[in-house]
């Protein structure tokens, strides 16, 4: 039943759920959710290689704010 943006859902016994941040990201005036590296290499394909470098150089966690709210900013000036 949902109650807002809750859902109460009665889960299996032994099963975990494991909140997962996730991401939004504009280009080209649409919106792209991503939790990760691979998600937004895809929404930027043309600059793959620069994001990589940025990434790699950068050493760009993404379970680190700081350091998603460098690669979006990055990201801005592709």
């Amino acid at each position: 039943e949902m109650d807002g943006l809750q859902v109460n859902m009665v889960l299996p016994t032994g099963y975990i759920v494991n909140p997962a941040p996730v991401y939004w990201i504009r280009n080209n005036e649409k919106w792209f959710s991503f939790t990760g590296e691979k998600q937004i290499l895809k929404i930027f394909p043309e600059k793959e290689a620069q994001l990589k470098s940025f990434i790699r150089e950068n050493r760009i966690k993404f379970d680190k704010s700081e350091n998603l709210i460098r690669l979006v900013k990055y990201c801005s000036t592709l």
